[in-house]
């Protein structure tokens, strides 16, 4: 029945713009095949967006599984895997690693203080803010970028590297800085004790904390699912402690 009085929609201002296409929701990620919004040009931003997809995604999950067995954060890391060469892959990895020991020292330095408070923080804050920032770059690939480790020893190796060279730059910085104003003898006996129980120190915490992020990688990543940094927390607190612990006998 055609109606002599028009329609309110037949108002010019309620015309679509045709400068202003309509933009509807993204279509919702199937279990059974690898959602369009991974093949970007940006991939930058389309790592960043599909982690932050699949984050908040039911598809996710260990029990939406495409008909391979996949579910989609392992397509995901499947694919970026195969658009990089393994020496990329270690590279990366290689480079976190590098980077964490010596930027450790400076964040930790950066953070101390003096007098009680300085006691304090190397019994307390100082070991937090030491294991946490050894393991950062581990951490950060884990969970946005999950696709660079490839094996559990990977982790474990790159978190040794870690610890040693913070354990030497350490090191550098107080034979050179801290410990100048001592005799040669005196300096030449505290640095030898360092140089080998420092660093075994701080390369054994180190490694409790990474055995944890291992256990987590093993139990999520491996698995299809999202990295759970909660499952290494009681590692990471027990090479805190045994850090904190040596501190403080060592005062």
């Amino acid at each position: 029945m055609k109606r002599d009085n028009g329609n309110v929609f037949d108002e010019p201002w309620m015309q679509p713009d045709p400068e202003r296409p309509i933009v509807g929701p993204p279509p919702l990620p199937g279990p059974h095949a690898m959602p369009d919004r991974y093949n970007r040009t940006d991939a930058d931003n389309a790592d960043q967006s599909a982690m932050e997809q699949i984050l908040h995604s039911v598809y996710s999950e260990p029990a939406h599984r495409s008909e391979s067995g996949e579910t989609e954060l392992s397509q995901l890391i499947n694919q970026r895997r195969a658009g990089l060469s393994p020496m990329v892959l270690v590279g990366v990895v290689s480079l976190c690693a590098l980077l964490a020991g010596p930027i450790s020292v400076l964040g930790t330095m950066a953070a101390g203080s003096q007098g009680f408070f300085g006691v304090l923080y190397m019994v307390a804050a100082g070991p937090v803010v030491e294991e946490m920032m050894k393991l950062g770059g581990l951490l950060f690939l884990l969970e946005k970028k999950p696709w660079y480790i490839v094996k559990g020893w990977h982790i474990i190796a790159a978190a040794c590297v870690s610890a040693l060279l913070f354990g030497v730059v350490e090191n550098l910085v107080y034979g050179g800085v801290y410990l100048s104003s001592l005799s040669n003898a005196a300096r030449e006996n505290l640095m030898e004790f360092r140089w080998t129980v420092t660093v075994a120190l701080h390369v054994g915490t180190t490694m409790v904390g990474a055995l944890g992020l291992r256990t987590a990688w093993r139990a999520t990543v491996a698995k299809g699912r999202l990295f759970d940094s909660q499952m290494a927390e009681p590692y990471i607190a027990a090479a805190v402690i045994i850090h904190g612990g040596y501190n403080a006998l060592a005062l």
